[in-house]
């Protein structure tokens, strides 16, 4: 069973509402929310008030970072 979210205040878009429900916007989030509710990218930018979302699951609390290579040294 997936959480659902209910827009109940104007003004949300979907980034926003992501960061609410899971915590984060990146790495993916809104991608995967827009798979998950065909036909939530057709609506403005600014959700209407009632629209339910289908919300993927939250994502891991700390996402693997790549170690980048420092061409200056530690500083």
């Amino acid at each position: 069973m997936s959480d659902r979210y209910t827009v109940r205040r104007d003004g949300l878009r979907l980034d926003q509402v992501a960061r609410e429900a899971l915590g984060s916007w990146t790495n993916g989030i809104v991608e995967a929310t827009l798979d998950r509710n065909p036909g939530l990218a057709l609506l403005p930018t600014i959700l209407p008030v009632g629209t339910v979302i289908d919300l993927p699951p939250r994502p891991a609390a700390d996402p693997v970072r790549k170690k980048v290579a420092k061409i200056w040294g530690e500083a």
